[in-house]
């Protein structure tokens, strides 16, 4: 998992780019160079036992933490999912991780109570390395 030193500007790869001209992106969305993890489904033994999910769904927690991201009430925010076929980069991910699962990872990371968030937007899409992009609704 990559380490999440801050904003990553949005022109600076060709997925973005992508993401600008499907208008799935717009100016002034801020990207972050953190590879999305859905949140897993835990149990009292997770505490013990250590599931590899469980631990990648926690350095996930501890990098969004990390980051600072700023996350306005009503957000946008786009996950982009890894994968090595330039194709696809920047078309729609309709396979597993579910996208509530990703949203509900960032949103339980980020902040303990998310009854505060009234709407948001959430894609979820290929791209040539993992990262979030968030922005205002």
């Amino acid at each position: 998992m990559k380490l999440a030193l801050g904003p990553v500007e949005l022109l600076g790869c060709r997925t973005t780019v992508r993401l600008l001209e499907r208008g799935i992106c717009r100016a002034g969305m801020i990207a972050y160079d953190i590879l999305p993890v859905p949140k897993p489904r835990m149990t009292q033994r997770d505490r013990w036992r250590k599931r590899p999910c469980v631990l990648r769904y926690r350095a996930f927690c501890d990098l969004v933490r990390f980051a600072r991201i700023a996350l306005p009430l009503s957000y946008h925010v786009t996950f982009v999912l890894p994968t090595t076929d330039p194709r696809l980069w920047g078309e729609s991910h309709d396979r597993t991780p579910d996208r509530d699962n990703l949203e509900k990872a960032f949103l339980d990371a980020w902040t303990s109570d998310d009854r505060r968030y009234a709407s948001a937007l959430v894609h979820k899409v290929w791209g040539e390395r993992g990262m979030i992009i968030v922005g205002e609704l």
